[in-house]
């Protein structure tokens, strides 16, 4: 079950990555050979590879603020999923099995998993060199996120809280009463555009 699972982040990725295209950069042939040979090598059905929803949606998910729409957002939801296929391809890696040493005499010939292991390895790197190139200050958020969720709460951690408290619950209410602010604006804006028109 846990192989069906990666393999349908598998599909999903060579799906994005021929379809996709970000900031300019598009799937070569070789990208798309590439996926077809890890598609061939791990023999996936139609059935498994579209069976429902994709694994990953185009967008952010969708609230009931404008500000999933926003780049920014867009931006940090692409590095958390190419994040998440980095890992689904170094899994992919470490369940390969390990390759043998060449013995002396004899031709070195790359065995099936090698091929696979090539492959997987230049997909991958294919994935940190578009989070060097266009993700970094996103992957910062994301980690500053996650350290957030690990916060060990005990009696320090919770007397600085309550000292911070008030600081955090100002900014909160400014952030929240700006983009209330931003969003009554552009529907100002809206219908005066509408009454003008």
């Amino acid at each position: 079950m846990k192989m069906v699972a990666v393999a349908r982040m598998a599909v999903c990725l060579s799906l994005f990555l021929l379809i996709c295209q970000v900031r300019g950069i598009y799937v070569s042939q070789r990208v798309n050979e590439t996926i077809q040979n890890l598609l061939r090598h791990y023999k996936f059905s139609n059935r498994e590879i579209f069976s429902g929803n994709p694994i990953f949606p185009r967008d952010p998910p969708h609230g009931k603020r404008e500000v999933s729409k926003t780049p920014d957002v867009k931006m940090v939801f692409m590095s958390g999923v190419l994040e998440t296929y980095e890992k689904l391809f170094g899994q992919m890696l470490n369940q390969l099995p390990t390759s043998t040493p060449p013995s002396t005499g004899t031709r070195t010939r790359l065995q099936p998993g090698q091929s696979v292991r090539s492959n997987l390895n230049y997909v991958l790197g294919m994935i940190k060199e578009i989070k060097k190139g266009y993700f970094q200050e996103e992957e910062k958020l994301l980690d500053e996120l996650r350290d957030l969720r690990h916060i060990q709460v005990h009696s320090v951690v919770q007397a600085k809280a309550l000292f911070e408290l008030p600081r955090m619950l100002e900014q909160a209410g400014t952030v929240a009463h700006n983009d209330s602010m931003r969003r009554r604006r552009r529907r100002q804006a809206k219908s005066r555009m509408a009454l003008r028109g």
